[in-house]
């Protein structure tokens, strides 16, 4: 029955027009990529199956070169037309025996074009007042992956004045909460930015900015 026929080796994601290689689970947030994979002697074609972020598979893509646009718009479920991870897997067949390889190991490639959202939980309203032993409070969402959060506190109002602390976590998941104390700061009036970014370099959610004070001899505004 001779040799098993070879499947293919070195699969990676490349960005087009560039000689740059993609990470295998990288988040991106275009859709020109093409994926490469070492040449396997005696093949007449390779079979790429596709399965989307849906979970719906997709093997009768085929191609006689070692390379595969992940982005052409003429094929059904191309790169792109979903949110999420897609997974990539290849196989030979070998031009004298007719026999198909085994389909590699998945390599995956999440795309994600929507930037992340941040929203202010405490203080709840603007020049609101918060005890030296409270926390400000930002949640960050994201639909596949947050990569940083970032609460800037300022010595003066609407973000201006001394840079009095810089709090930006790497985080990962879909939502993350940041609290970050009050409790070095002497009793007055300050303001603070916050923001957050994902893991495919989206532009970052829009700066939110908050005035408020602190005192501990007024009931807090939230806590």
């Amino acid at each position: 029955f001779g040799l098993p026929t070879a499947a293919p080796t070195n699969l990676h994601f490349v960005k087009d027009g560039t000689v740059t290689t993609i990470a295998d689970g990288s988040y991106v947030n275009y859709t020109g990529v093409t994926l490469y994979w070492n040449t396997v002697p005696n093949a007449e074609r390779y079979q790429i199956q596709v399965t989307d972020p849906s979970d719906h598979v997709q093997s009768s893509r085929n191609t006689g070169w070692n390379t595969f646009d992940l982005d052409d718009s003429t094929r059904y479920g191309f790169f792109g037309s979903q949110q999420g991870e897609w997974q990539y897997q290849v196989r030979t067949k070998d031009a004298t025996t007719g026999r198909w390889s085994d389909y590699t190991a998945p390599v995956t490639l999440n795309f994600d074009n929507i930037r992340s959202s941040v929203v202010i939980n405490n203080p709840t309203t603007d020049g609101g007042i918060v005890h030296s032993g409270d926390n400000l409070s930002v949640t960050a969402t994201d639909n596949l992956q947050l990569s940083r959060v970032t609460l800037n506190i300022y010595g003066g109002p609407n973000g201006t004045g001394t840079l009095l602390k810089s709090t930006s976590p790497s985080v990962s998941g879909t939502s993350y909460t940041l609290n970050v104390p009050v409790s070095s700061l002497p009793e007055g009036s300050y303001s603070f930015k916050t923001n957050a970014a994902d893991k495919a370099s989206n532009p970052i959610a829009s700066t939110l900015i908050r005035n408020f004070v602190v005192d501990d001899n007024v009931t807090p505004t939230a806590t």
